[in-house]
């Protein structure tokens, strides 16, 4: 599974965490997300696992939308 972040924006109405940001995130590769207490770090992976929507911007999850997968097929393909 590869992750693929388009002008991804994070945070709360209102309150723009971080972004826009562009990343590409490839299965079998290890990642570190470093930062200062709040940058966004949870923010960031709470969005990642569809637990909060984006402000703005895309996430591709294999090249299909995370909005477009069904929640369901979503639980048995991210964990955290």
């Amino acid at each position: 599974m590869d992750y693929e972040l388009h002008e991804l924006v994070i945070g709360y109405p209102g309150h723009e965490v971080a972004g826009p940001m562009t990343a590409f995130l490839h299965q079998g590769e290890l990642c570190c997300l470093l930062g200062a207490n709040g940058a966004g770090k949870s923010t960031l992976l709470r969005t990642l696992a569809a637990f909060q929507s984006p402000l703005s911007g895309e996430m591709l999850l294999d090249g299909r939308s995370l909005s477009a997968i069904a929640p369901h097929e979503l639980s048995t393909l991210v964990g955290i």
